[in-house]
């Protein structure tokens, strides 16, 4: 607040690379906070004088939540949710395009990465990325104004003992409530294609299934 930290999440806290510097200089903390609970971050530019880039990142047990390559103008205010389980990650902006959302896993059969980003909204959309480890899927949702026509650019990595695969995909064509699902567990390697689900409107049935192929 103004130039002072303020901590209002009972169990949290903050440690800083630069110990006694005024908050205006210092590089951003990391902070420290309880599972468990529901987080909101707004990520403000009304003190910015130039456009500026930056990144966030949740560590969990387990799991990784990254919102990479935000790109803030003066006076811009987006917003980033993390639910509380941290099985979802959703970002609201004003902006035609959106960071690269980013969701990690560890599991018995590998570590599995999954990005998405979303372009050809001017009026602004809030993505929402979000995971189903019992199920083997990521799901992506985007809320845009009615009529729009929303692309996303997803790629999926799978590290195991046999080394590192990546699936890569852009063009995906949404509408303004679709839903997608991609059964990341299923998949079985580099060259192959991914299993997606489309619910159109957000209701909570698939649609249409899909076979999506690897443009790595």
């Amino acid at each position: 607040m103004g130039e002072k930290l303020v901590n209002e999440i009972p169990g949290a806290f903050f440690a800083s690379e630069k110990s006694g510097a005024d908050v205006a200089e210092m590089d951003e903390p990391t902070y420290y906070v309880p599972a468990g609970r529901k987080l909101k971050v707004s990520i403000d530019g009304s003190a910015l004088k130039k456009d500026s880039e930056s990144d966030l990142y949740l560590f969990g047990k387990g799991y990784t939540l990254d919102v990479e390559g935000i790109e803030l103008a003066p006076g811009q205010k987006d917003e980033v949710e993390f639910s509380a389980d941290f099985s979802k990650v959703t970002y609201t902006t004003k902006k035609a395009e959106t960071p690269t959302l980013v969701i990690g896993v560890n599991t018995s059969k590998g570590d599995f990465e999954f990005e998405v980003k979303v372009t050809g909204e001017t009026a602004g959309q809030t993505v929402e990325l979000g995971i189903d480890p019992t199920k083997g899927t990521f799901a992506v949702k985007v809320h845009g104004a009615a009529g729009a026509k929303p692309e996303l650019a997803v790629t999926l990595t799978k590290i195991d003992k046999s080394g590192e695969q990546v699936f890569k995909h852009k063009g995906v064509s949404s509408g303004p409530k679709d839903r997608f699902v991609f059964g990341y567990a299923a998949w079985t390697g580099n060259g192959q294609d991914l299993k997606v689900g489309v619910d159109h409107g957000d209701d909570g049935t698939i649609d249409d299934e899909e076979e999506m192929d690897d443009e790595e």
